[in-house]
């Protein structure tokens, strides 16, 4: 019997930790890509109207990678009943919601970057700096999503 209940307090002692790490680590986790999305985002502290130049576009995209890893964190925890249809109408939703708070709709959003390519590219060459902290951001979330 005091073996049973030993080897029952260790198991539940060993989930305890292991929960406990997997907090710890997304917290890390979520540390660095806020961390990283404060060096992308100058332009863009707080909603308010603005103009599409290079940089908002590419400051706005970040925010919306970091968001849409969020709503889709908030998504999975919230739902019973999952299904890749509804998480996609849900962040749908949630990013027409954020344009919005910057007056822009997501046809001029998504159309900038085909209109205004060779800004964009100008932007990258002259801003590597802030290029590659996007980049790493980008190649953050990846990882995540396979958690879920």
């Amino acid at each position: 019997m005091r073996k049973e209940w030993f080897v029952l307090i260790f198991l539940v002692f060993v989930l305890f930790v292991s929960s406990c790490s997997s907090e710890d680590e997304s917290k890390n986790f979520e540390k660095k890509l806020n961390d990283l999305l404060s060096q992308i985002v100058v332009e863009l502290k707080s909603p308010r109207k603005i103009s599409l130049t290079p940089r908002t576009f590419i400051e706005l995209n970040a925010i919306l990678m970091v968001s849409n890893y969020m709503w889709t964190k908030s998504f999975l925890n919230s739902s019973t009943n999952p299904s890749s249809d509804i998480l996609e109408q849900y962040r749908n939703e949630k990013k027409k919601e954020l344009l919005s708070q910057f007056e822009i709709t997501v046809e001029e959003f998504e159309n900038y970057s085909i209109k205004n390519y060779k800004a964009l590219q100008e932007f990258s060459e002259q801003n590597p700096e802030i290029i590659q902290k996007y980049n790493e951001l980008s190649a953050l979330l990846p990882t995540l999503f396979e958690d879920f």
